[in-house]
């Protein structure tokens, strides 16, 4: 605990009170008192959430009238790569599936065609169902233009994809009236 000693000099130092008079002595108690008083204190605050679960409540927004502040922007992010009408892969490496399409097998080249000429122009933003991930650990995303423009509808109504029938899924039945609207 000697490390302390110079800063300890510098703080009172600073204080401009010490003065030939005075003497400053500092004891270190080695009997650890402090941590068995700190112990019996009638409450200790435990926090239950970890960091990982905190939130920023600066960043929050509720559409009061006094936040004049904007609401955040959804993230945007690069499409990388067409793997297939149904996988992307992102800038950062991530893969995401389209929910709610599957690959016609007539149509795939055309498909991944169409995607890879909307994504180069475009940024994307990223929406999530009930479910996350698939079986495979995949991501799965409704996926939108930086324009709003729905891509996995617009999929649906170029004819070159599929909707999917096994899966379930938030706009499952809008996803196959607009299949069998084409």
């Amino acid at each position: 605990n000697k490390e302390f000693l110079p800063i300890i000099n510098d703080k009172l130092g600073s204080c401009g009170n010490q003065t030939n008079e005075h003497e400053v002595r500092v004891v270190f108690d080695k009997s650890n008192s402090i941590a068995v008083t700190f112990d019996k204190l009638p409450y200790v605050f435990k926090d239950p959430h970890g960091m990982d679960k905190k939130v920023d409540v600066k960043k929050l927004t509720f559409g009061s009238k006094i936040d004049t502040g904007t609401p955040a922007r959804e993230e945007l992010f690069s499409v990388k790569r067409v793997i297939s009408p149904e996988l992307i892969q992102l800038a950062n490496d991530l893969t995401v599936r389209l929910i709610g399409v599957k690959t016609n097998p007539a149509s795939e080249q055309e498909a991944v065609d169409y995607l890879t000429g909307k994504f180069t122009k475009h940024k994307v933003m990223l929406r999530y169902d009930h479910e996350k991930y698939d079986s495979e650990n995949t991501l799965r995303c409704y996926v939108y233009l930086d324009n709003k423009t729905f891509v996995n509808v617009h999929l649906l109504r170029s004819g070159f994809v599929l909707p999917d029938t096994l899966s379930d899924y938030k706009y499952k039945s809008k996803f196959l009236e607009v299949a069998a609207s084409e």
